[in-house]
């Protein structure tokens, strides 16, 4: 709800659980592209999440962007987490969670 507040509109899904278990970038662009693949997001040169193919497979699967033309993304790419529940949780996802976080 907070992204959703910042850009002005529904942007995200929300729900009275926690909705996120995924990696969702929110970054500015021209035009809406709502659905982005995380494989799409590390292969463009023009993006800065290159960095994050190190993570694998697994980590791509569960990471997307949307492209928004919002003008406070001008200056900030959003970022949002799925959040820890339980400590085993971490423990089980086959990447390294606590160095994506990072």
């Amino acid at each position: 709800t907070f992204i959703n507040y910042m850009l002005g509109g529904d942007y995200l899904w929300t729900g009275p659980e926690p909705t996120t278990n995924r990696f969702n970038v929110v970054f500015h662009g021209e035009e809406m592209q709502p659905q982005i693949s995380g494989r799409i997001l590390v292969s463009s040169p023009n993006l800065p999440f290159r960095g994050l193919q190190r993570f694998g497979n697994d980590f791509l699967e569960g990471f997307s962007g949307m492209q928004a033309p919002s003008d406070i993304l001008k200056s900030i790419t959003l970022v949002d987490t799925p959040g820890i529940l339980e400590t085993s949780e971490v423990h089980a996802r086959s990447y390294d969670y606590i160095e994506v976080m990072k």
